[in-house]
């Protein structure tokens, strides 16, 4: 960075703050970063239904969040039944999705291979 900036640390990214030759101190620019992510249900027949998922996707949060939160097969279930979703577990200590906003973005059903396979399994 250059001189006179100042990095501030959020819940959701860095704050960069400061004065620049082109931008006036009183800009504020946050960096966010999302690690988006599948949460997905092994069915009988091999299949996975699955659901994208947005924010914080990495094992030391998302991980967390599942084994806290949604530590059986119906709670998963009922989890992913709701569709796509931004956070698992949000500002409200829920689940946020789309739909909500009203997106259709109903759970996907691959063939496991598929599911753990494809090139960009992202939305």
């Amino acid at each position: 960075m250059s001189g006179g900036e100042t990095r501030h640390n959020t819940p959701r990214g860095t704050t960069i703050s400061g004065i620049d030759k082109l931008i006036s101190a009183s800009h504020t620019f946050s960096l966010i970063m999302a690690t988006r992510s599948r949460i997905g249900i092994q069915l009988k027949d091999n299949s996975v239904l699955s659901v994208y998922h947005h924010w914080d996707g990495y094992p030391s949060w998302l991980g967390r969040i599942l084994t806290t939160h949604y530590n059986s097969r119906e709670l998963a279930s009922e989890l992913i039944d709701g569709g796509d979703m931004s956070a698992a577990w949000g500002d409200e200590n829920r689940a946020e999705y789309y739909s909500e906003r009203g997106e259709d973005c109903p759970p996907r059903l691959d063939d496991i291979f598929d599911f753990l396979y494809k090139k960009n399994n992202e939305e």
